[in-house]
C-alpha cells in the first residue's frame, strides 16, 4: 500500500463510487481537491494501474468509457 496526502483525503471522504466493467471505481468529486490533488490522484492512478493493470478512479477514464455526469479530470 501507499501513502499519498490526496488519496488518505479521498478515503476519508463518504466518496461515491461506481461500478464499472465489474470493478467499483472512486468518483472525485468536483471542487474538494485542488489541482496539486488531482495530480497526486493521477499518480495514485498510475501506480495502481502498473501493480494491478485496473483504474481506480472513474474521473480518470477515457472520454468513451466514463459514464455520463462523472466529470473528467
Amino acid at each position: 500500500m501507499i501513502y499519498n496526502e490526496a488519496y488518505a483525503k479521498l478515503l476519508a471522504m463518504d466518496t461515491e463510487r461506481i461500478k464499472i466493467d465489474g470493478e467499483l471505481l472512486f468518483i472525485i468529486p468536483e471542487g474538494k481537491f485542488s489541482p496539486s490533488e488531482i495530480d497526486e490522484l493521477r499518480k495514485v492512478e498510475d501506480f495502481f494501474k502498473d501493480c494491478e493493470g485496473i483504474p481506480t478512479f472513474a474521473n480518470f477514464l477515457p472520454d468513451d468509457v466514463r459514464p455520463k455526469g462523472i466529470p473528467k479530470l
